[in-house]
């Protein structure tokens, strides 16, 4: 914690197996207008990882907190796009980010989150 940033960072793997870890770090920090999950360690995310990224969101929105991912990997984005996660660029303008808020992704609210199947077409 850090004022009212409540900060997170994450190594290895992102899984099923860590997932049930990850909530409960994070519902600690649910009352907290801003929360940010560095994920700059994170080797691997799978779907249980993000769906409890994005559960978090939903919480942290729904009391009026903002929640961010920051050193995102590649996978984690490609992860993001496949299962439709909403999010936008963050800071956006106007914000202030601290000295150690890098760039990342504010993740938006969801009731669901699922893969859509590919057209053959592109």
């Amino acid at each position: 914690m850090d004022g009212d940033v409540g900060r997170i960072e994450l190594t290895g793997d992102l899984d099923i197996a860590t997932a049930t870890d990850l909530r409960a770090a994070l519902a600690a920090l649910v009352d907290v207008p801003l929360t940010v999950v560095d994920l700059g360690g994170v080797l691997f995310c799978g779907a249980r990882g993000m769906h409890v990224l994005v559960e978090a969101a939903a919480h942290t929105a729904a009391r009026g907190g903002r929640f961010v991912v920051v050193h995102c990997p590649p996978a984690v984005s490609t992860l993001v796009r496949l299962l439709h996660v909403p999010w936008r660029p963050w800071p956006l303008a106007g914000d202030v980010p601290g000295e150690d808020d890098d760039p990342g992704m504010e993740i938006l609210p969801t009731r669901t989150i699922g893969v859509r199947a590919a057209s053959p077409l592109g």
